[in-house]
């Protein structure tokens, strides 16, 4: 298992550098901290879904890193806890955190790798820690919807059916225009400030702010409950 992990991790990383390198290739386009910013409204022609692939490459790798830790606590180390009599609620609890943890600590290196390169980068004047907050926050609920569905799906299902689901989302509404009821139900698409209303400082970032917040307490909630009534022994 962490020979996995660590294999998980350089190909994380790996993918991140490369994202970079795309970005610095073409700078016409890439906007400075990209990977939360998205590409512009605007573009929606072309060889997009080749472009969008880019921005979003990064999310399997995270997939795939944080993947079987719901696994992990019904077959692996969980089930010895349990048997000591441990809380399950404060098991799955702590692993949800945990997962949370790996993530900020992720979009912390993300946000360091490119600093640099940032000055080669298209500016944006206004939004950018916002774009990252919400980064966060529909990143968060991505890997805790990861984690209700690790309870019905073997784990490299559920990383394939998300990645894809996030791809898709994120090109519909890219090319369907600013339809905030299509954004909600496709809500991936919402961790990009090219989306969510965070460069161009309109309200409905807020709403998109309270929706992810809302919806990462939910599943959050619901994975609480499907560990608690699973049966591990």
């Amino acid at each position: 298992m962490k020979k996995t992990k660590l294999v998980s991790l350089v190909t994380l990383i790996a993918a991140i550098i490369l994202q970079i390198f795309t970005f610095c290739r073409d700078t016409h386009n890439s906007y400075e901290f990209g990977f939360a910013i998205g590409i512009s409204a605007e573009y929606k022609t072309g060889n997009i879904i080749f472009t969008l692939i880019n921005y979003m490459i990064p999310l399997i790798f995270i997939l795939f890193f944080t993947s079987g830790s719901m696994q992990n606590l019904i077959q692996g180390y969980g089930k010895v806890l349990l048997v000591r009599n441990y809380s399950r609620t404060k098991l799955i609890v702590k692993q949800l955190f945990k997962n949370l943890l790996t993530l900020l600590i992720i979009v912390l290196f993300q946000c360091a790798a490119i600093l640099y390169f940032n000055q080669f980068l298209k500016s944006v004047k206004s939004g950018i820690l916002k774009s990252l907050i919400m980064y966060f926050v529909i990143m968060s609920a991505i890997i805790m919807l990861q984690c209700l569905l690790e309870f019905y799906i073997p784990s490299h299902t559920v990383n394939t059916v998300l990645f894809i689901y996030s791809l898709v989302s994120y090109w519909i509404v890219q090319v369907t225009g600013n339809i905030s009821v299509l954004k909600i139900i496709l809500f991936p698409s919402l961790m990009f400030g090219m989306q969510n209303g965070a460069l161009s400082g309109e309200n409905i970032y807020y709403l998109f702010l309270c929706i992810g917040i809302i919806l990462n307490t939910v599943l959050a909630v619901l994975c609480i409950r499907k560990f608690k009534k699973t049966d591990i022994f």
